[in-house]
């Protein structure tokens, strides 16, 4: 008897600003700090309004195999899962 299952899932977790044109009217400069000892040593840029957060897609194969022969029985199989994670952190 074979058993062969595949499957795929898929999510979007992205946030951001809704409209960059407001976001930058309202508040055009960002202060980053690059370490404890320079608090603010980036000042202006956009590192606030690009897109963050992640994606994620996962893929899936079961594929087992039962073979009786007489008092025998041999079972093989695999379990095959690959994760594919894209992570948006340009700020």
């Amino acid at each position: 008897m074979n058993y062969f299952n595949p499957g795929f899932t898929w999510y979007e977790s992205l946030f951001g600003p809704s409209n960059y044109a407001e976001t930058l009217a309202a508040f055009p400069i960002v202060l980053q700090g690059q370490g404890a000892n320079a608090p603010f040593t980036n000042i202006g840029g956009l590192d606030n309004t690009w897109v963050q957060g992640r994606r994620a897609t996962r893929f899936f194969i079961n594929d087992n195999l039962a073979w009786t022969h007489g008092a025998h029985e041999l079972r093989f199989g695999t379990n095959t899962r690959l994760l594919r994670l894209n992570d948006y952190d340009f700020g």
